[in-house]
């Protein structure tokens, strides 16, 4: 019964399984037929919208196909600009660099020819120069070659001195100041000083017209003896007078003797006296009057006003003079290292005796002149200065030495100009190149003019011929103190 019962429950539960099974089916059936119309729903949504998608897809195809080709257009239109352009810029550039050549050759054409202008200007100034430079040789030349002139019975009687004006005064700085030379500290030092410096106080020159004749006879009897006239010296630094038309060469110089200031006054009475010569400072070339070409050399051999004798000289810095004699050396006996401590007259078949320096083979540190007749000098020119250091108080005998450094006051005028105007012609050049060739070209023709009209008056230059009084006045000042020792 049991087993039966179970099989109606398992017949029961079967069938209701089945049932549901069915149900489920029919569901499942539905379901599926439902998915089935869903899915095919969407993939016609799906085939719709693919179709969309592709006309959208021609659409925008399109576009950008429309797009490239307007692009492609552009860039080729672009492309033909671009070229054009380019042709255009390659014409202008060489349109700019024609002009540009054009412009450089006509700048390179004007720098040439401002260039050539300022070389003219140039070698006008140098020749202007020049010509200053020539006008004052000449103008120089003739002052101190000139000599002096008496006028009156009075000037021709006894010996004057006059103050010396510009611009023989200058010239005869430079003359000082260009003959200052270096000398031993000692007479064996291998050492040599610095030129001497020393302050001019004051040059004057000296008339004697006693002595200047008995000069002039002695010329004239030189002249006789040696009528083709004399070999011109070489190697001589001092000042040769120049020779007048028509005459020979005689070797005239302006040469420098230094002395105590006690003898300066008897030197310029009665004339420079070679019998006593080397009774101060020896005689290594005989008994002479003893002369250098250097100042710095006789200034070894001068006083103060106060002292006698130039190595006992205790006013290093005192007021001291030098004479600037005027000397025919003629036919001169060039000596070296011969002994001619015994001459007491010139050698013979000569006028004059030329003791050479050490650079020459002589024996000397500057060169010295030795003269054995009075009346073939003439002292001239007076100098004073006072030293503005301390000299070395005791000079060897015919030998240069220290006389630490000299200044010399005073320059030509007529070179400061020159020097200023040559500094105005760089500054000008600096600035504006047209300005300069107009202003520089109006101050040389300015410059010419000028000269042409000053230089006749130059050279034919005279000082005043009044006598000031007696030297020693004349030269320092005050009353007149006469000839005496100590007037100097």
């Amino acid at each position: 019964m049991a087993v039966q019962a179970l099989c109606q429950q398992f017949s029961v539960q079967k069938a209701s399984d089945n049932e549901q099974i069915q149900c489920l089916s029919q569901q499942l059936s539905q379901q599926k037929a439902a998915s089935e119309n869903r899915i095919k729903h969407l993939f016609e949504q799906l085939s719709l919208q693919k179709a969309a998608d592709k006309e959208q897809i021609e659409r925008l195809s399109q576009q950008l196909s429309q797009q490239k080709a307007a692009s492609e257009n552009r860039i080729k239109h672009l492309f033909e600009q671009l070229s054009l352009q380019r042709v255009s810029d390659r014409e202008q550039i060489e349109h700019l660099s024609q002009q540009l050549s054009q412009q450089m050759a006509a700048n390179e054409n004007q720098s040439k020819r401002h260039q050539e202008q300022i070389t003219y200007l140039w070698q006008q100034i140098g020749e202007l120069q020049q010509d200053h430079h020539a006008a004052q040789e000449v103008s120089k030349a003739l002052l101190l070659s000139r000599l002096p002139e008496f006028v009156t019975a009075v000037s021709r009687s006894s010996p004057t001195v006059r103050r010396v004006v510009l611009p023989l005064h200058n010239f005869l700085s430079v003359l000082f100041l260009e003959s200052m030379a270096s000398h031993r500290q000692h007479l064996h030092s291998g050492r040599f000083c610095d030129p001497p410096k020393v302050e001019i106080t004051r040059i004057c020159e000296s008339i004697n017209p006693n002595i200047q004749e008995q000069y002039l006879h002695a010329r004239k009897l030189l002249v006789q003896r040696r009528p083709d006239g004399c070999t011109p010296l070489r190697g001589i630094t001092a000042f040769k007078c120049a020779v007048e038309c028509g005459h020979v060469n005689l070797n005239e110089y302006l040469l420098f003797h230094g002395c105590p200031m006690g003898a300066v006054q008897s030197i310029l009475e009665n004339g420079l006296d070679p019998q006593r010569g080397g009774e101060a400072a020896g005689s290594m070339f005989g008994k002479g009057a003893y002369f250098a070409e250097t100042a710095s050399k006789s200034d070894l051999y001068t006083t103060c006003s106060e002292c006698r004798s130039y190595r006992e000289c205790k006013h290093p810095r005192a007021e001291r003079c030098i004479l600037v004699v005027r000397v025919l050396l003629g036919k001169t006996k060039i000596v070296t290292t011969e002994d001619c401590t015994s001459l007491n007259r010139a050698p013979e078949g000569y006028d004059t005796v030329t003791a050479q320096k050490t650079s020459n083979g002589g024996r000397l540190d500057h060169t010295e002149f030795v003269v054995y007749k009075e009346q073939m000098t003439l002292a001239q020119i007076l100098g004073a200065w006072a030293s503005s250091v301390l000299r070395v108080q005791e000079p060897p005998e015919h030998s240069a030495l220290n006389a630490e450094g000299r200044v010399i006051a005073g320059m030509s005028a007529a070179c400061g100009l020159m020097e200023v105007l040559f500094a105005f012609f760089i500054c000008q050049l600096a600035a504006v190149e047209a300005y300069l060739i107009f202003t520089v070209w109006s101050l040389c023709e300015d410059m010419k003019v000028s000269m042409k009209g000053q230089l006749p008056q130059l050279l034919v230059h005279k000082q005043s011929r009044e006598p000031v009084g007696d030297p020693a006045s004349a030269l320092f000042g005050g009353q007149n103190r006469g000839l005496g020792y100590g007037a100097f």
